[in-house]
């Protein structure tokens, strides 16, 4: 379990104020936003 797995990549759908916004599995989600954060 390195959280590496194909299976697990998922979009998060957020809500913001009146709108939605797509998040990656891999992206950090913030309470007024989405903050990249990928590992390399």
């Amino acid at each position: 379990m390195d959280g590496h797995n194909p299976d697990q990549i998922e979009v998060f759908y957020i809500k913001l104020g009146g709108g939605v916004k797509m998040c990656q599995w891999q992206i950090v989600v913030l309470g007024n936003g989405c903050e990249i954060a990928l590992l390399t």
